[in-house]
């Protein structure tokens, strides 16, 4: 496969888990719907890093390095906020729903 047909594969992923997260929110499975919504973020946001670096990331934690690199000013100038205020937005809205879920279930 060409890098560009991965790229196009990986977004096609976060779509379908994207989909399926909003699916499971209108069936009122909130936590589901948060894992999924999280994953399809995760997704999106490795094939952001394989686009700019051609290095898919394997582990969550080689995600979270990928997108430190590219949130450096000198990797990418611009696209420092592009990476860093929706990726930390989606990351505390997405540990607070879970949050809540839990508390709520007990």
């Amino acid at each position: 496969m060409t890098m560009t047909a991965d790229i196009a594969r990986i977004f096609a992923d976060a779509r379908q888990v994207h989909t399926e997260a909003l699916d499971r929110l209108a069936q009122g499975d909130v936590r589901d719907a948060a894992e999924k919504a999280w994953r399809a973020a995760k997704r999106a946001t490795d094939a952001l890093i394989l686009a700019r670096t051609s290095e898919e990331p394997e582990r969550s934690t080689d995600t979270r390095i990928g997108l430190e690199r590219l949130a450096t000013p000198t990797k990418g100038p611009g696209l420092w906020w592009v990476v860093t205020t929706p990726g930390k937005a989606c990351c505390t809205a997405t540990a607070s729903l879970s949050a809540y879920v839990n508390l709520w279930r007990r």
